[in-house]
């Protein structure tokens, strides 16, 4: 079918953004729709050269935002915080 939407793949990260929109005073919504736009909700998409995750960061950003995810959710390696949601 063309013109139709994929389903929203972004419910599973819903807490994630309401406690990351309350503490860097970024509206939820917001992060939510860039993660909808960029990967869906998929951890693991990709897109343009040089970005990963679910808001399609720039390489350059993500030695910053991986210690920024170690220090907060105890995450040691890539593989852990690619990790599938349960």
């Amino acid at each position: 079918m063309t013109g139709t939407s994929p389903p929203d793949g972004t419910g599973v990260w819903k807490p994630y953004f309401a406690a990351d929109g309350d503490e860097f005073g970024v509206p939820p919504f917001l992060l939510r729709s860039i993660c909808r736009v960029e990967s869906n909700g998929d951890p693991l998409a990709s897109g343009s050269p040089g970005v990963r995750g679910l808001m399609q960061i720039k390489v350059p950003l993500y030695p910053e935002l991986h210690n920024l995810a170690r220090r907060r959710f105890g995450v040691l390696t890539d593989d852990e915080l690619y990790a599938e949601v349960p």
